[in-house]
């Protein structure tokens, strides 16, 4: 299991006496190992969903907020078909070049 914890308060805006409101964010990771080959993981970003602004730069790209709260899973296994083009691989592949 991993937990991440971040905290900040983004960019000034132009008044330094005013600083933005701080933020938070969360994000966990569980994942369990079977065997040597099998792994299966879940990550949750932003866990407490909060939204805040990142930046209020005045360009072309607008204004940028944080992601909401993301879901992630992951299985990886072993593919049968890869281990056997590789057993079938030549050793060696240098050549005379007579």
């Amino acid at each position: 299991m991993r937990s991440t914890s971040n905290y900040g308060s983004g960019f000034l805006d132009g008044d330094v006496s005013r600083p933005p409101a701080g933020a938070y964010t969360v994000d966990l990771a569980l994942g369990k190992s079977f065997g040597e080959n099998w792994n299966l993981r879940f990550s949750a970003l932003n866990v407490a969903n909060n939204h805040y602004r990142l930046d209020n730069s005045n360009t072309f790209g607008g204004s940028h907020f944080t992601n909401a709260r993301e879901f992630a899973f992951q299985l990886k296994l072993p593919l049968p078909l890869l281990r056997s083009i590789d057993r079938a691989a030549p050793k060696s592949a240098s050549r005379d070049l007579d």
